[in-house]
């Protein structure tokens, strides 16, 4: 069975808050926090040199970067498009979202990995179509979302998936629009799986948008990519690997 809508949104949220509930000990340790990661927020222009499939930046994940965050270097896509727990590899913590060269095509493509993070936590593996607002508040700082000026059928992508221990990894991509009249977002519509199997080769996968309020073009994509449904809690199944190249959106009739 599909997981809810609002169930996505408690993965996401919470395991923010579980990091921040038991890693944030003190006020310096926050504002470190607050400060990780700086991208450009939902409405600046993103990299166009940046190869983008109908509003998905870099869903090849062929361009790389470095970060750094005091000493503390870890890889990201480039692109301002996709954010990853990496932004906590600061604290101490492993890097769950990491470039590989087993791909589908080309020479890149995004590993996901849930890992374990000392004797008590194990971090899932997440990569979301996102950024973190330094101004906003702790375990709520997470800014789902990028912008889309067209309503796409599908979402799909090709994966692969090593689960430990009967995992289950979750693919989930939402459309949604502003109301200027209720001051909340509409969601337009939704396009979300479950993966269960073990997928030792690439395997294509497409999901097609389940429209929930017709002739309305959204404003922002969400895209949420996940080694481990159970990882909200900070036990993520140690090991689940999840594999992900060449995430597009698309159209019935191209």
């Amino acid at each position: 069975m599909l997981c809810s809508q609002k169930l996505y949104i408690y993965v996401l949220l919470n395991l923010y808050i579980y990091l921040i509930k038991y890693i944030i000990v003190a006020v310096s340790i926050i504002s470190l926090i607050m400060s990780a990661c700086k991208e450009n927020p939902i409405d600046s222009p993103v990299n166009n040199s940046i190869v983008s499939y109908n509003g998905i930046v870099n869903g090849d994940f062929e361009e790389w970067e470095i970060k750094t965050q005091g000493e503390a270097e870890f890889d990201s896509p480039s692109g301002n498009f996709w954010a990853s727990l990496n932004t906590l590899k600061f604290l101490g913590a492993p890097e769950t979202a990491q470039k590989t060269t087993d791909v589908y095509s080309g020479n890149f493509a995004l590993k996901l990995e849930a890992m374990a993070w000392g004797e008590d936590w194990v971090l899932q593996g997440i990569m979301v179509a996102g950024y973190f607002d330094v101004d906003a508040n702790i375990g709520e700082n997470l800014i789902q979302g990028k912008p889309i000026d067209t309503l796409p059928d599908y979402f799909s992508l090709y994966y692969k998936y090593l689960p430990a221990t009967n995992d289950t990894a979750i693919v989930v991509s939402y459309l949604t629009k502003f109301n200027e009249q209720t001051m909340k977002r509409d969601t337009v519509a939704v396009a979300q799986t479950e993966i269960r199997e073990q997928a030792t080769n690439y395997t294509y996968l497409e999901l097609p948008y389940e429209i929930n309020i017709p002739e309305i073009i959204p404003d922002t994509i969400l895209i949420v990519l996940l080694t481990s449904i159970s990882g909200e809690t900070m036990n993520a199944h140690n090991g689940s690997t999840l594999y992900i190249d060449e995430v597009k959106t698309g159209f019935n009739n191209q």
